[in-house]
């Protein structure tokens, strides 16, 4: 089955949920103008739970501009992945120590040479929404043309992200053919609330594809 994140999480029982589902992945918002942000302390207490209850799934803290000194907070309170979402230079993401991935808002080609630049495991591709303050989330979906384009250019993992549903996920697939699929608003009832309903019919849609 293909990788797959479920992100913006803030409750243990929408964590259970999209494990037991199957998830390879939980994304986290250390963003604190999203809805869906949580703090270090929070997040530890999310971390320690879920991975007794699956020590396998990978907890991925996403990060827009922060300091090394919130990267480490998040690090020390259980994070496998930092997920750096902002404009964070090449340089600041290459410093830091341990997992990380550099999500971007893909509107141009032009922007994949620079990304070459990122030493870090996986990619993560986003819609670009002009104007938008808050990097992730908007259900806006990417360009499927330019992402497919990103994954053969950039010859590493990439996740794709932006407006994924049910309804889509398979197409979504079929047509970026990306490493894996990145889902926040796309099972939620509100933001940082996922729809538990949404997320069973997530995994049977791609069970059955």
């Amino acid at each position: 089955m293909t990788y797959i994140k479920i992100c913006g999480i803030t409750r243990i029982e929408d964590a259970e949920k999209a494990v037991s589902c199957g998830a390879s992945a939980l994304g986290f918002i250390a963003f604190p103008p999203s809805a869906r942000y949580i703090t270090s302390s929070r997040f530890a207490e999310l971390a320690s739970q879920i991975k007794t209850l699956k020590p396998t799934v990978e907890l991925v803290v996403v990060m827009v501009n922060p300091s090394l000194e919130e990267v480490e907070a998040y690090r020390a309170a259980g994070a496998d992945i930092i997920q750096f979402h902002g404009q964070e230079t090449p340089a600041f993401v290459n410093a830091v120590k341990g997992r990380c991935w550099k999500a971007f808002n893909l509107h141009s080609a032009d922007q994949l040479e620079q990304l070459l630049q990122y030493n870090v495991e996986k990619f993560l591709i986003d819609s670009f929404v002009k104007g938008e303050k808050i990097p992730g989330g908007s259900g806006v979906k990417a360009d499927w043309v330019l992402s497919r384009h990103a994954v053969e250019y950039l010859q590493k993992p990439v996740i794709l992200a932006g407006g994924i549903t049910a309804d889509n996920i398979v197409e979504a697939i079929e047509a970026v053919k990306p490493h894996g699929i990145d889902l926040s608003s796309g099972v939620e009832s509100a933001p940082g609330i996922k729809s538990h309903n949404q997320l069973t019919n997530l995994f049977k849609t791609l069970g059955e594809k």
